[in-house]
């Protein structure tokens, strides 16, 4: 799914050119115009992760040795709030960083995973008596970056002991990765061996690469795992002891391109635009997705990827009739058709009906703002109309 942000609030007005054509400005009244959103990606998070362990404290006691480990979950900081993150600040973070500043939180982009600071505490027990001997207090964060030109990914980990009391004064960690289906593991574990951390030491920090080979025109996809190890000298090992799978599935295919490419599927793709840049092109798209309200295209547009059949889509929407676009370069210089929903997705009016059937728009810059108007008062605009022709500059 391709979701479609315009990003900035007013544009430049469009560069005027001249045109020997005699076509004549329609007199119609305006559709309107809509207002063009301030850029920033809205994500949704959610508590960051969500482990298992392999036994409970309660099921070791009674047990023949001086001490056994459990695991339990420190789960306050696990706001489910939505929270704004500038796209700019996304954007920094492409190497694969988590652009996140709140602890215990997670959330997921077309191509980018992060967690931070999911907080666990490891409880060392007598397995004589049950009673606690000492507990130790420790965060994980993590992040994955996906490629549109690979299919090999490498998550980033690091762990950190934050405190230990009593009999635990120090913890041994170790990290290792999994995946489903044909995905292959070039790196498993995060680190050699375990790492002993304490409070205040130096963090583990590593990484786990994993790697699918989808053949051309094939699509693969895995659920990405993490186990984690964790002990202290004397207990009981219960390996692993900590365990969780990624909530989306990652799909590399071979369907654009020569190479292969990644995404988390189920999250659905984002479009920006820049108003300042593409001008009418992006009020076009805007104003479609507000005002033609009978075709719901706000949900989100899905991708057609074969791009002879797009092309198809496009010349009956603009240059095939019974009904071709007509240019008017006295109104708009340099006119050319723009459609939407665009030719490459499986919306578009080029894939399910004729183009007399499309809304024929002209967007115009008035008193500093975008206004849309019907193109000819012959023909009304619909708001269920299955695609839309804008009037735009070509070099918008």
């Amino acid at each position: 799914m391709l979701g479609l942000l315009v990003a900035g609030c007013q544009s430049p007005a469009p560069d005027g050119q001249a045109s020997d054509d005699k076509a004549s400005a329609p007199r119609t009244a305006p559709l309107g115009g809509v207002k063009l959103q301030k850029a920033g990606a809205r994500l949704a998070l959610r508590s960051a992760i969500s482990p298992r362990t392999t036994a409970d404290c309660s099921d070791t006691a009674g047990g023949k040795s001086r001490a056994a480990n459990c695991i339990s979950f420190d789960t306050k900081a696990t706001p489910t709030d939505s929270h704004d993150i500038e796209t700019k600040t996304v954007t920094a973070a492409s190497d694969g960083a988590c652009a996140l500043t709140r602890p215990g939180q997670s959330y997921y982009l077309r191509q980018n995973y992060c967690y931070r600071d999911t907080t666990m505490t490891y409880t060392q027990i007598n397995t004589r008596t049950g009673r606690p001997l000492g507990t130790g207090t420790f965060k994980v964060s993590g992040s994955i970056q996906l490629s549109s030109t690979q299919a090999t990914w490498t998550e980033n980990v690091t762990v950190a002991m934050i405190k230990g009391s009593r009999a635990v004064r120090s913890l041994n960690i170790g990290l290792s990765g999994t995946c489903s289906g044909s995905c292959t593991m070039v790196k498993k574990s995060a680190w050699s061996g375990a790492k002993t951390l304490r409070p205040g030491g130096r963090a583990a920090t590593g990484s786990m690469t994993y790697r699918l080979d989808p053949a051309k025109g094939e699509s693969l996809k895995t659920t990405v795992g993490t186990r984690i190890h964790v002990n202290q000298r004397g207990d009981l090992p219960i390996r692993p002891n900590i365990s969780w799978n990624q909530e989306h599935m990652i799909r590399c295919d071979r369907a654009v391109g020569a190479g292969a490419g990644c995404v988390y599927p189920s999250v659905k793709a984002r479009f920006e635009l820049s108003a300042a840049k593409y001008k009418a092109a992006a009020f076009t798209y805007a104003w479609a997705i507000d005002y033609m309200t009978g075709q719901n295209w706000g949900k989100g547009l899905r991708r057609m990827a074969d791009e002879k059949i797009a092309d198809t889509w496009r010349k009956r929407i603009c240059r095939s009739g019974p009904s071709p676009f007509k240019r008017m370069p006295q109104v708009v210089p340099n006119d050319s058709c723009d459609e939407f929903p665009f030719a490459s997705t499986y919306e578009s009016g080029g894939s399910k009906t004729i183009n007399s059937k499309c809304a024929d728009v002209i967007p115009k810059w008035e008193n500093g703002d975008w206004i849309m108007y019907p193109e000819s008062t012959n023909k009304p605009v619909r708001r269920d109309a299955p695609c839309v022709r804008s009037h735009v500059t070509r070099p918008d």
